[in-house]
């Protein structure tokens, strides 16, 4: 590499590394214009856009090095990365499509991580298996074993999905999701007990995940803890715009069944009002009065 591209990188570097971001774009966007093969200089100046929130502006720029480098493996999997962490799932699957698996083990995963979150489980197993038997980079294996876990539970494959579970285990035992997949699993096996026990270590490492606490009131209610169901079912509504019908639902069950007749019948009440036309919620209502009208009769 010529001494003085060599210096204006150094340059620039420093200049990210001081915040001093803007004159190391300004380096990086200048290097480019002359040099449209510096692989270097696309991969820092994408990373520099989406560290900004220009994410719009790094996947142009990324997508412009690939026009101008389709061949090269370092810029395709740079893109890749970018793509996953930015969700373009589509992208991701499409850029690294040319890559060998066998050259580069990690592009297994890659894929796999982007079919996944395009809900197309069976091939995102496929890559997955190849990764892991590739052995190539076994500090992430873990991770593929995590995945492999939430496809099993996906296609109901409960002791399979078990088994991946304990698999990452023993790197991802911190890991808030790794305890959330595990309270599903032992919940749809009805071990309540030991799907609690997952699910509050899943709150403890990550109380601000909303999903985990619809999950929390859904376990509680199933052992018979409502005023535990209650409190994170009303955490969940309180970070749902709208609130689901299906939330209102859970908390007029778990209220029900605490006596708390009128702020039950509000929960129904709100639920009518998205599915007016629903028998099950009128139904519901009407057996909730009938109950209220009985307690009276016999306070009386």
């Amino acid at each position: 590499m010529d001494y003085s591209i060599q210096y204006k990188i150094k340059k620039a570097v420093e200049f990210e590394n001081t915040g001093k971001i803007l004159h190391a774009m300004q380096i990086y966007n200048s290097l480019l214009k002359e040099f449209p093969d510096l692989i270097d200089a696309f991969i820092r100046l994408a990373t520099l856009y989406e560290k900004t929130g220009q994410v719009d502006s790094a996947v142009e720029i990324i997508k412009q090095g690939i026009k101008l480098n389709p061949k090269n493996t370092e810029l395709l999997l740079s893109s890749g990365r970018l793509f996953i962490r930015n969700k373009l799932w589509y992208d991701t699957v499409e850029v690294l499509k040319d890559i060998s698996p066998e050259e580069e083990p990690i592009v297994s995963l890659l894929v796999a991580h982007a079919y996944f979150n395009l809900e197309e489980q069976e091939l995102a197993k496929i890559h997955l298996l190849r990764f892991i038997i590739s052995d190539e980079q076994p500090e992430l294996i873990h991770e593929a074993y995590l995945f492999l876990a939430k496809i099993e539970y996906f296609f109901n494959n409960l002791d399979s999905a078990l088994k991946y579970i304990s698999k990452a285990e023993l790197l991802l035992n911190d890991f808030w999701e790794l305890h959330f997949i595990k309270a599903k699993v032992l919940f749809k096996q009805k071990m309540y007990s030991h799907s609690i026990k997952a699910i509050e270590y899943a709150i403890r490492v990550n109380s601000k995940e909303e999903e985990l606490h619809s999950w929390a009131g859904k376990i509680y209610i199933k052992v018979g803890e409502f005023e535990k169901a209650e409190s994170h079912l009303i955490k969940f509504m309180q970070s749902q715009k709208p609130v689901a019908v299906e939330t209102y639902l859970a908390l007029a069950d778990t209220l029900q069944m605490q006596n708390k007749f009128l702020e039950a019948e509000q929960h129904l009440n709100e639920a009518m009002k998205l599915h007016p036309e629903n028998p099950d919620i009128s139904k519901r209502i009407k057996s909730l009065s009938n109950i209220k009208n009985s307690t009276k009769v016999s306070d009386a």
